[in-house]
């Protein structure tokens, strides 16, 4: 199991100081990759940042990236890499995942020191994907796509062999309950209040109960994404992308299915759209499913992950900003979740 080490926080400033820091930094990567870098824009921040970078090249072609900076102590660069030969092997097989860009020196991880917070942030750059983000939750016709879509991802991974060097985390019991994230679940116990410590503490047993089940079928175990929310499934013209492979690693292949409808599972029409997420999967991965009963289960190990993390970072402002609200949201329906596994 790869061990990751507790996520740091970037600095102690305000996270608009420390994030426009970090953009103007940026600037100073161009000659890495030989562009002049014209426009740095946030697009996206959590446990790491994503950045939109337009650029010039020596051609003077204007070209769109997406530069992800990790947050120091989230993962090393062996890890990384090894994400990015994930990546390729998936797209050396035709499947639409991102694709990232050599440095002129090769490396595809470039390492960017920002003075002014004493950190060294690991960056990868990636072609932008000028796809649209699907809406929340994804409908029964996205989510048999994407079904489609993960039951081919899970096919490559059945028969990928990883090299010596390969190192990713593990989604088993320490993943989901924290260690996946660099979180820690007896510090996110300590965070919560007595009724929420109960009901994260029936959902460890219950995510435990259902690993078990799941260990003794090696054939439904291997390299998952592990995020493969709406916010991460992109629509160009017909294709689907999936993107944010920064959480991918070893794990069971029913998690990612349950990650896809747990943003659903409220809904009125939940069976029929995850009648749709199974039936798009079993089409390109047939009888793979005989453990969907336990979706649920699963289903509440994301809620247990993203609660743990949480728990563990209301010392940034923006998490505590929206932890309650959060908390609340998750609380309830794990409460609904545990009652039906």
């Amino acid at each position: 199991m790869t061990e990751i080490s507790a996520p740091a926080p970037f600095d102690t400033s305000p996270i608009r100081e420390r994030l426009e820091r970090l953009r103007q930094a940026i600037f100073g990567l161009g000659p890495s990759w030989g562009v002049q870098i014209e426009n740095v824009e946030m697009v996206h921040h959590s446990l790491n940042t994503t950045f939109r970078v337009d650029a010039k090249d020596t051609h003077g072609t204007h070209e769109k990236f997406a530069l992800r900076v990790h947050r120091p102590g989230y993962q090393d660069e062996s890890s990384v890499r090894s994400e990015l030969e994930w990546l390729a092997t998936l797209r050396n097989k035709g499947l639409p995942v991102p694709n990232a860009i050599p440095a002129l020196s090769g490396e595809l991880v470039t390492q960017l020191l920002v003075e002014s917070d004493s950190n060294t942030y690991v960056c990868v750059l990636f072609k932008w994907i000028d796809g649209q983000q699907e809406q929340r939750p994804l409908s029964a016709v996205r989510l048999s796509q994407l079904g489609q879509l993960l039951g081919k991802i899970h096919s490559l991974s059945d028969s990928f062999v990883p090299p010596a060097e390969f190192r990713r985390k593990t989604w088993d019991l320490e993943g989901f309950s924290g260690n996946a994230v660099g979180a820690s679940y007896p510090k996110a116990l300590a965070a919560l209040s007595v009724n929420q410590r109960n009901i994260l503490s029936q959902t460890y047993a219950a995510v435990s109960a259902a690993l078990v089940q799941l260990k003794a079928h090696s054939s439904e175990l291997g390299l998952i994404h592990s995020d493969p929310f709406h916010s991460n499934v992109l629509l160009a013209g017909s294709t689907m992308f999936l993107i944010d492979f920064d959480g991918c690693g070893w794990g069971p292949y029913l998690y990612d299915l349950a990650v896809a409808l747990v943003d659903c599972r409220l809904s009125d029409d939940y069976q029929t759209r995850c009648d749709a997420l199974l039936s798009g999967y079993e089409d390109v991965r047939p009888n793979h499913l005989e453990h969907s009963d336990l979706l649920d289960a699963l289903m509440a190990a994301r809620l247990l992950v993203h609660t743990t993390w949480v728990a563990n970072h209301l010392h940034e402002a923006n998490v505590a900003k929206s932890a309650p609200q959060l908390f609340e949201k998750h609380f309830n329906l794990l409460q609904i979740l545990l009652d039906s596994v």
